[in-house]
């Protein structure tokens, strides 16, 4: 299989191919007559599954008649399938894209964060982080796209989770003290689930490798895809997908398991900070 294929900038640009298409109006079918293509090659371009080039880039183009922003945008992103190990300051819609697909094929998911990741975010947590953005746009999209990925952990081929939270996470309120009530009943609740677990950092075990930066660690069935990680900016993404960029983060996951609580002494914590929230919740009530 050639180097390019499959890979986070192809994904991201084949989504962003998809995307130009729906707003296009036009069908799978549609344009695979157009391009002298069949549907499932449409559906493979997509996927970041099919060789680009500049000549099917610029055909495509001309065919769903994107601008010539866009155009340049997907040149550029073409570039970067060669020359680039990562995703460098991409549009977070095309990263969201990918990041879905692979979580998908995932057979493990690894978050390390110090705020609660958004494969377990509640609704009303997810809003005030993304509203800490004032400039922030599109937030019921956001919300909605959340809200849907979270879907993966439940689904038949569900893939084990772990999260490693730091205990900042549930330190530093996002939202109201009921919020943060609800959003800790809810990991509780979730983390009963056989593929779900939730292990605390307390802020007892010092400096650990990998607080620098939040991250997503997905790895897939033997031989399929190596270890890929996400990293999640302000307002753009990046993903690493070589060995030589990825094996940091394998070993910051392993070094996590002997530093890290227990799920027992996790939950412990989870619940101290569920009674904060409640009582704080319980006492502005009682103001009011």
């Amino acid at each position: 299989m050639s180097r390019t294929l499959r890979t986070p900038v192809a994904r991201a640009l084949g989504a962003a191919i998809g995307r130009a298409r729906t707003e296009a109006g036009v069908g799978v079918r549609e344009l695979a007559r157009l391009a002298g293509k069949n549907g499932a090659w449409v559906n493979r371009l997509e996927r970041g599954e099919v060789e680009f080039s500049e000549e099917i880039l610029n055909e495509l183009a001309d065919l769903l008649e994107v601008s010539l922003d866009v155009k340049r945008r997907w040149l550029d992103r073409f570039a970067d399938l060669r020359v680039s190990p990562w995703t460098p300051s991409a549009a977070i819609d095309d990263e969201l894209s990918a990041l879905i697909s692979y979580e998908v094929e995932a057979d493990h998911i690894v978050n390390v964060s110090s705020y609660i990741p958004g494969l377990l975010q509640t609704r009303d947590y997810a809003t005030a982080v993304i509203t800490a953005d004032d400039e922030a746009s599109n937030i019921g999209d956001l919300l909605y796209i959340r809200a849907g990925r979270q879907g993966v952990l439940t689904g038949r081929r569900a893939p084990r989770y772990t999260a490693f939270l730091d205990e900042a996470a549930l330190a530093r309120p996002a939202g109201s003290s009921e919020v943060m009530s609800d959003q800790i009943r809810y990991m509780l609740r979730v983390s009963e689930e056989p593929n779900i677990t939730v292990r605390m950092i307390s802020f007892s075990a010092g400096c650990y490798l990998g607080q620098i930066s939040p991250f997503m660690l997905l790895t897939f069935p033997e031989n399929e895809t190596s270890p890929l990680v996400y990293l999640e900016n302000l307002r753009t993404a990046s993903w690493l997908d070589r060995e030589r960029d990825t094996e940091i983060f394998v070993r910051a996951v392993e070094k996590l398991h002997t530093i890290a609580l227990n799920v027992d002494e996790s939950n412990d914590v989870l619940l101290k900070y569920q009674a904060k929230y409640d009582e704080e919740s319980h006492g502005h009530q009682n103001l009011a």
